[in-house]
Parts: C-alpha cells; sequence; structure tokens
C-alpha cells in the first residue's frame, strides 16, 4: 500500500527443485517474503489457479499460510482461470457456434501453405484485414475478438474455401449458425 492507494508488483519468481508439495511451496512463499522483509502478517489474500496442492482445508499452500498468520485469508482463482470458468457457462448455441468457427480457423491455418495463401488472397481481395485471429481457449475474452473478425472476414473466407475445394462439416447443419446470421 502506498499513499496513492494499493499498488501491486511482482515480488519474485521462485524456482522449486525436488518436491512441489503444499508445504515446501508455502515455505518459499513465506521466505521470499522475509527476504524481501515482508511481513506475512500483511497477506489479507492469495489469488491461485486453483489446483489441488493449492487450494484446501487443511494440508494446501493456502490453508498453511492461513494458520502461519493465524487469521483468514481470501482465496480468489486467479483472472485468467476465472474466465476460463466464466466460459465454461455459455449457451449452447454459442458453444456450437464457436466450435466450428475455431475449427474453420484451425483448417485454415494449420498448414503453413494453406495459411499464407489466405493471406496473400486477403491482400488480393483488398480485406481490411491481413489475417484471422487465432482463439485461446484459457482467455474467453479473446472470442469476442475472434468471432468479430471471422464474421468480417466470412465472405473472404467463404471464397477462399471454395476456391481451395476445402469442405467444412457442419458448415450448413449447424442449425444456430443458420438462425443467427446469414452464412
Amino acid at each position: 500500500m502506498s499513499s496513492q492507494g494499493p499498488k501491486e508488483e511482482l515480488l519474485g519468481l521462485l524456482p522449486l527443485s525436488g518436491q512441489t508439495s503444499a508445504e515446501d511451496i508455502a515455505n518459499a512463499v513465506q521466505k521470499c517474503l522475509e527476504d524481501n522483509e515482508i511481513d506475512i502478517n500483511k497477506i489479507v489474500s492469495i489469488a491461485t489457479v486453483g489446483v489441488r496442492s493449492m487450494t484446501g482445508i487443511h494440508r494446501r499452500v493456502t490453508s498453511i499460510l492461513q494458520k502461519k498468520i493465524n487469521l483468514e485469508i481470501l482465496k480468489f482463482h486467479c483472472i485468467t482461470h476465472q474466465e476460463a470458468l466464466c466460459a465454461q457457462t455459455f449457451p449452447a448455441q454459442i458453444v456450437e457456434v464457436m466450435n466450428l468457427v475455431i475449427k474453420i480457423i484451425n483448417i485454415m491455418l494449420a498448414k503453413a501453405l494453406d495459411h499464407l495463401q489466405f493471406k496473400d488472397f486477403l491482400e488480393e481481395m483488398d480485406s481490411q484485414f491481413s489475417d484471422l485471429l487465432l482463439h485461446n481457449k484459457v482467455r474467453w475474452l479473446s472470442r469476442g475478438n475472434v468471432l468479430q473478425r471471422f464474421a468480417l472476414c466470412l465472405s473472404e473466407i467463404k471464397t477462399f474455401l471454395n476456391e481451395k475445394g476445402l469442405t467444412i462439416p457442419n458448415w450448413k447443419k449447424t442449425n444456430s449458425c443458420k438462425n443467427s446470421t446469414s452464412w
């Protein structure tokens, strides 16, 4: 905490060799805090990826640190994993459309030659974009950008796929695609 308010900084990256039990991780965190002259009792929350060694009631990193300071610690999933958890609650139609879009993008970008030819094709067509975006399943917020770019390049994508003779199974069968946009 500074005079301007809360401040976040990376304190350190700790290599753990050998065992990486919850006790080992908790001890490494405590040592890092001590080495940087930070009182362990100032911990108020911990963000983890939610793996078993990190969270739990008795023998996990968060519970071990909580016992060391003898105070309740707020426990959070890190933001990347919160996004991934949130994405699991999307309606089936959105998941169906997203899976089809990812499948099409992967087909087009999987082979270096097809990818290069598609980029050249976009340039020849004077498209506003020079390439498609790849989707990262962990960061669900990228879905909107991927879908938007895909939709804006849809006519070029269809033309390119037809010229290459690449077929997409379920392109015409996907109900949500036909209902939500004029594919």
